[in-house]
């Protein structure tokens, strides 16, 4: 990320998603005294640590709110617009990390998987409760890309008549019954994924709407950027990463009209350059280091 932003000493460069501050902390080290990182996240605890992380360097400007708003605030740190961004998307280490939030199978807590734990927004379980089994099984196909989709769903509907869901581990449970143990892999030593993996992301995305912010959220970074600003996205699945793509290729300029049509009257303009045609992987070390980052794709375009 940080080879691929071209970051210069007095540069403002954006964070979209704060987290743990680790690509913030990578950024700074690239700025001078008058560069400038201004960060964004809606979980207030990753604010209130990053707050004292970054507390003594005056370059750092941090909000509690998510990147879907991030043009609002802008506009109060530079008129010219920023010189890159950058989206580490999903859900972080210390959210999964952390039993209470609700986010993870492999440690017990409340069903909750709200990135910002202090808005009124419906809760995981919220969702699992009462949402019919049409609508649960349209979120596990949809985002979860789950194959026994509607299996899933109707089995907690069967279960939740006689007691609701309230914990991860009981939902992890009736879903891992349905959709079964999948083979090992020898790929990068990795474990074989949980069955519950795909229908608890499923959950974490509706609950969070995560690909409406996700698409307000890169229409902002490029509506704030310079001319020659970069803008890097990680994604970690192939929704968001699908997303992301088609995003970037209606912003370089894809034509959507009839493939016999001799003349473009879609109006197609390229607003930026796409700098990589096919999305960066991990090294195989990279991954025996940082588990997390073995389904990594990053992709990066500049503003024209």
């Amino acid at each position: 990320m940080i080879e691929w932003l071209e970051i210069e000493p007095q540069d403002l460069i954006v964070d979209m998603t704060l987290g743990g501050g680790g690509y913030s902390r990578a950024i700074l080290s690239k700025l001078g005294e008058e560069g400038r990182v201004v960060a964004f996240d809606r979980d207030i605890e990753a604010v209130e640590r990053a707050g004292e992380l970054f507390a003594d360097d005056p370059r750092v400007a941090i909000h509690h709110a998510p990147f879907s708003e991030s043009a609002d605030f802008l506009v109060l740190h530079s008129s010219e617009g920023h010189d890159g961004a950058v989206f580490d998307l999903g859900v972080s280490s210390h959210q999964l990390d952390v039993a209470e939030r609700g986010f993870s199978f492999q440690n017990d807590g409340p069903l909750d998987m709200r990135m910002d734990a202090s808005s009124d927004r419906p809760s995981a379980a919220d969702l699992v409760n009462t949402s019919t089994e049409q609508e649960l099984t349209q979120i596990f196909r949809e985002y979860g890309e789950e194959r026994r989709a509607r299996p899933v769903a109707r089995a907690i509907e069967r279960r939740r008549k006689s007691e609701p869901f309230t914990r991860t581990l009981d939902l992890a449970s009736v879903i891992e019954k349905v959709v079964g143990r999948p083979p090992s892999s020898r790929k990068f030593g990795a474990r074989p994924k949980h069955p519950a993996t795909r229908c608890f992301q499923a959950l974490r995305i509706a609950v969070n709407d995560e690909l409406g912010e996700l698409r307000t959220g890169l229409e902002n970074s490029l509506a704030t950027a310079k001319s020659g600003a970069r803008v890097a996205v990680v994604s970690y699945h192939s929704l968001e990463d699908r997303m992301v793509k088609n995003f970037f290729l209606d912003k370089a300029g894809r034509c959507h009209c009839p493939r016999h049509q001799p003349v473009c009257t879609c109006g197609a303009k390229a607003e930026i350059k796409i700098l990589t045609r096919k999305p960066v992987k991990p090294s195989v070390e990279e991954v025996e280091e940082n588990r997390r980052a073995r389904s990594s794709l990053l992709r990066v375009v500049e503003k024209l």
